[in-house]
């Protein structure tokens, strides 16, 4: 069961022992469980009442626990935990697919970035 917590800054708790937090429109949403947090990256549309979740999957989770590694069937489970609450919300949900950036991929965008950053 899902319960909403707040007034001004809404948050959503589960009987399962999770919490989400939304925050600022473009700071994510912060998922917290077992003493252990992770941002899902996050932002509004041009409708106030829908949300883009991007279903990166983080290698870790954040601070204090960092180092902890996150498995893919955890963080399918940490989307859909963070859908529902938003959902519960009144938002609509849009899950956007990972980028999946290869390594090559990322140092082509990184040295194109760098050379229009270049004066001339």
């Amino acid at each position: 069961m899902l319960r909403k917590r707040g007034i001004w800054s809404p948050r959503v708790e589960s009987d399962e022992g999770f919490v989400v937090l939304p925050r600022g429109p473009f700071s994510g949403v912060e998922y917290r469980e077992n003493g252990r947090s992770v941002r899902v990256q996050a932002e509004r549309t041009l409708s106030k009442r829908e949300i883009m979740l991007f279903s990166d999957r983080p290698e870790t989770w954040d601070p204090p626990s960092a180092g902890a590694p996150m498995s893919e069937p955890e963080w399918r489970r940490i989307l859909q935990n963070v859908t529902d609450a938003l959902e519960f919300l009144g938002l609509r949900i849009e899950v956007v697919p990972p980028l999946n950036l290869t390594p090559e991929v990322l140092a082509a965008l990184r040295e194109e970035f760098q050379g229009r950053q270049q004066p001339g």
